[in-house]
């Protein structure tokens, strides 16, 4: 029963870690970069590892560059 127990603990906590991930995403999609420094420190407190930190925030600037190329490529074969 203990095993159980434990292992029902350790998913409740995969669970927070990825739930406050997805805040932390959804933040940065919204554009509220005022609450994203309060998120992270809720992940760590959690568990979150500083490189699961790294990916989604390296993922949203990767977002970021390839919508503004994909934007500069859409406007110079409009001007031809």
């Amino acid at each position: 029963m203990r095993n159980v127990m434990v292992q029902n603990n350790q998913t409740a906590e995969n669970a927070l870690q990825v739930t406050a991930l997805l805040y932390l995403q959804e933040a940065l999609a919204a554009e509220r970069y005022e609450e994203c420094t309060e998120l992270i420190g809720s992940a760590k407190e959690l568990g979150v590892g500083q490189t699961e930190i790294s990916t989604v925030l390296a993922s949203y600037i990767r977002r970021l560059k390839g919508n503004g190329n994909e934007a500069n490529q859409n406007n110079a074969r409009r001007r031809f």
